[in-house]
């Protein structure tokens, strides 16, 4: 499924999502990038959040439905998807699942 993937520590400089809470901007970074080769010409950039528990997040639903679209919508980045894993130990199952939708 997976051509090679990192975990974001320490990569502040490399990759940081912006995210607007109220008016105040928040930088926030993913937990796992992975490029995964899903059947497309180009291979998939899905960011793996993994919270641990679902719960309303204005990261997530930032990501999900702002940054994803802006950067897909540039065409000059490849293409992106944005998976949340709540329950670590189903991670490869939730991946899975997503990527079949």
């Amino acid at each position: 499924m997976s051509r090679f993937a990192c975990k974001n520590f320490n990569l502040e400089t490399l990759f940081v999502i912006k995210d607007v809470h109220d008016v105040f901007f928040i930088s926030t970074l993913a937990d796992f990038i992975a490029k995964v080769a899903d059947g497309h010409d180009d291979l998939l950039n899905l960011i793996i959040e993994v919270s641990g528990e679902k719960r309303p997040d204005t990261k997530m639903e930032t990501v999900k439905n702002l940054w994803v679209p802006a950067v897909n919508n540039t065409g000059q980045f490849g293409r992106w998807a944005v998976c949340e894993v709540t329950e670590p130990y189903q991670a490869m199952s939730t991946i899975r699942e997503f990527l079949e939708k």
